[in-house]
């Protein structure tokens, strides 16, 4: 929803136009589909979480450039104008993104499907990491640091008050998950629970 309730935003696979695309609609759908606010020229790949900032004037979402990988943040003005990409595809984001309360940060996840690193000569496998950027698409922010593609981190969002963030950590050999919160700095990082499977897309209440 956008802060005022208003509206809502998704993201429509078979809505009119070409391609898949983040819409915004009313609360009541009496103006559906709604208005479309990006459409993915890279079919039948899709823009996916779209998220409404802190002030409802910017809607951000993570576009798929090819299946599984080369998935860059986007931002869109909520009327329709501007569309920045804020994150380079390289970066391989997943799909959660999530914007801090204040508006300042936008948390994700970076290299989050253990992509090949560039120009190896054997594959070796990045792992995926917590990091935090601007809504400009500056200061990328690492707050985890797991390596060798076995052991990663990923976002989930932020607190109410903007004072924690909620992440997964996963170890793919062993199969374990755990649910943590640390400060947005990346530090006084805390167990939650540890759990018999992956929680995805976690968001705080």
């Amino acid at each position: 929803f956008t802060p005022d309730g208003d509206h809502m935003v998704y993201r429509c696979q078979d809505c009119p136009g070409t391609g898949v695309g983040i819409f915004l609609m009313r609360d009541d759908g009496s103006d559906a589909p709604g208005r479309r606010l990006s459409t993915n020229p890279f079919p039948p790949e899709a823009d996916h979480s779209p998220q409404v900032s802190p002030d409802g004037q910017t809607v951000t979402f993570v576009r798929r450039k090819v299946d599984s990988k080369l998935q860059a943040l986007f931002a869109v003005d909520i009327d329709g104008g501007d569309l920045p990409r804020l994150t380079t595809y390289r970066l391989e984001l997943g799909i959660k993104a999530a914007w801090a309360p204040d508006g300042r940060h936008i948390v994700l996840t970076a290299h989050a499907d253990y992509p090949c690193a560039p120009d190896a000569a054997r594959c070796v496998h990045k792992s995926p990491n917590v990091a935090t950027v601007r809504p400009d698409g500056s200061h990328l922010r690492m707050l985890t640091h797991y390596t060798g593609g076995e052991k990663g981190a990923i976002s989930g969002s932020y607190s109410p008050d903007g004072r924690w963030i909620l992440f997964r950590v996963e170890n793919l050999k062993r199969e374990t998950f755990r649910l943590y919160k640390m400060h947005p700095d990346g530090t006084h990082r805390k167990l939650i629970r540890r759990l018999p499977f992956a929680p995805s897309f976690s968001d705080w209440g």
